[in-house]
């Protein structure tokens, strides 16, 4: 069975949103540069809450939201990374399947090695 591609942004959307809040970015800043990210994937009407310790996302009015706590903070490297990647989805150059990728090697390292810690373009 394939999986619901709204689904699937919705889940990649609100991990990308924990990561920018584990990272450190304001609130404010996570809930405009999702939408950002929501629009340049097809969802102009996305609605995003955040706060310190997590978010709730949804594609549209009324449609299934998600929540995403916050898991520990992130070190710069792994910010860096967070913030590629939602330069890449916004500017079309990144796969939802890519980000998804880049962002799960990211959180992978985070147990000590920082091998998987590459911004998508390979620096």
């Amino acid at each position: 069975m394939q999986p619901d591609p709204t689904s699937e942004h919705r889940r990649l959307l609100a991990y990308l949103g924990a990561a920018m809040i584990a990272g450190g970015q304001p609130v404010h800043e996570v809930e405009r540069e999702l939408k950002r990210v929501a629009t340049a994937l097809g969802y102009p009407l996305a609605q995003v809450g955040a706060t310190p310790t997590g978010l709730t996302l949804g594609l549209e009015p009324g449609a299934p939201a998600t929540f995403e706590s916050i898991d520990g903070p992130l070190r710069l490297d792994q910010s860096a990374v967070v913030a590629e990647v939602r330069r890449g989805l916004v500017a079309g150059r990144l796969s939802p399947t890519e980000a998804f990728g880049s962002l799960a090697r990211c959180a992978r390292c985070r147990t000590g090695t920082r091998s998987g810690c590459r911004t998508p373009r390979g620096r």
